[in-house]
């Protein structure tokens, strides 16, 4: 019984920080291909880093309004890599490094 309760225990545990991390990066990629359209496009990249930085920045600078609660216990080094097809503003994927405290 007590190998159950920890094994349930172990399993709340990794899905529910796993649907956390789903979040994170769902709303990274929304922001991030805002951001990306409005602010980046056109400099022939083959990958686009934004940094959390770089949202807080213009939301300061810019007028933006990205909601960034969900990142509260995120270091603004924690960003999203989009990756565009060579030559062209196609993604091709996105990756994310998400420097967080759970």
């Amino acid at each position: 019984m007590k190998k159950l309760l920890i094994m349930v225990a172990c399993l709340l545990l990794i899905t529910g920080c796993g649907s956390n991390t789903n979040k994170l990066e769902e709303e990274l990629t929304i922001i991030g291909n805002d951001y990306y359209s409005k602010y980046m496009i056109g400099n022939n990249l083959d990958i686009a880093v934004i940094s959390l930085k770089d949202f807080r920045e213009v939301n300061e600078n810019m007028g933006e309004d990205y909601d960034l609660s969900l990142f509260k216990n995120c270091d603004e080094s924690t960003n999203i890599k989009i990756y565009l097809k060579s030559g062209t503003t196609q993604i091709e994927k996105y990756e994310f490094e998400l420097n967080c405290e759970n």
